[in-house]
């Protein structure tokens, strides 16, 4: 429990060799300069209750999930409070054989945001998971579940915003790839905003799930520059439909070096190399390096593919 302190908690070693057994917690408003960075999380996860940690270069392998009454994650955060949001920044981690919570009429995933919570979510690798209910639809690796409920006196929630840029997310069993929720019965009340119009999906690799790639309340005009590809069920169930095609949208096979020994840098043959946003950083990609971010979960970082000219 970090007990509201913004402080440092780093690995002194390799993720591989630091081990945290249970749950950690962050509960008391701590912001992003509380750091969690280079640990395997096995047991549960992390709890992240109306709090914004930064959570980075862990291994998260083996987990149940933790609970915030009966919405759960491998990482769960929650905000309901518009004065105060769960805006953790999570990134560069690995996310395999954990099962995932979520089951009607409530939902769950490896990273599962409630309320108005608005991770950043960069850079992840999140394989191998599966739902622990395998005939339930409210299952991803990524879950945003927007609600507001109805409070006395009245309080607005403020709008969820989360940002999932340059992940890669494969081979999930009985998962959808992102999930974008919100309730329409008496939960709660959804006057503030279209709450479909909030999250920001960018330079991701969504591919081999045994689910959908995209699926729930998404707005076609935040999705951009994507690779979703073979997800068992369909690529997008969204009201805006199929995106292949709009926005730099792509639906190939994205060729990983190997998917045998889980490694996923992408092969020299990938549609995915330079084939991120235009105007996004580039800069650590080792050259060449096309001028252009890579897709995935190595894109603008020095693990990216370089770029190879034919001929």
């Amino acid at each position: 429990d970090f007990k509201g302190k913004d402080i440092l908690l780093k690995s002194n070693s390799s993720a591989l060799d630091t081990i945290i057994n249970g749950v950690v917690y962050f509960l008391n408003r701590e912001s992003r300069d509380a750091v969690l960075d280079g640990f395997t999380i096995k047991g549960e996860g992390i709890l992240c209750d109306k709090s914004s940690p930064t959570i980075k270069n862990s291994i998260f392998r083996e987990n149940v999930g933790v609970y915030q009454g009966e919405f759960g994650g491998i990482i769960s955060c929650e905000s309901d409070i518009a004065e105060i949001s769960a805006s953790p920044l999570i990134k560069n981690n690995l996310f395999i054989n954990n099962t995932l919570p979520g089951w009607w009429p409530l939902p769950g995933g490896a990273i599962a945001c409630f309320g108005n919570a608005s991770p950043e979510i960069v850079n992840n690798l999140m394989v191998r998971n599966h739902a622990a209910h395998p005939d339930s639809p409210l299952v991803g690796a990524i879950t945003s579940y927007y609600y507001c409920p109805i409070k006395d006196p009245p309080m607005p929630c403020g709008i969820p915003n989360p940002k999932i840029i340059n992940n890669t997310i494969a081979f999930n069993e009985h998962t959808n790839g992102l999930l974008y929720l919100y309730p329409t019965g008496a939960e709660g009340s959804f006057l503030e905003a279209s709450p479909a119009m909030m999250v920001g999906v960018r330079n991701n690799i969504i591919t081999d799930n045994n689910g959908y790639g995209l699926s729930g309340y998404f707005d076609g005009s935040t999705i951009g520059y994507n690779d979703v590809w073979n997800n068992s069920l369909g690529n997008y169930d969204i009201p805006s439909g199929d995106q292949t095609g709009i926005n730099g949208n792509i639906s190939f096979k994205p060729y990983f070096m190997s998917i045998a020994p889980d490694d996923f840098h992408l092969n020299y043959n990938s549609p995915g190399i330079d084939a991120g946003a235009p105007p996004d950083d580039y800069s650590l990609e080792p050259l060449p390096n096309g001028s252009r971010i890579n897709q995935g979960n190595y894109g603008n970082s020095p693990q990216a593919t370089k770029t190879y000219a034919c001929g």
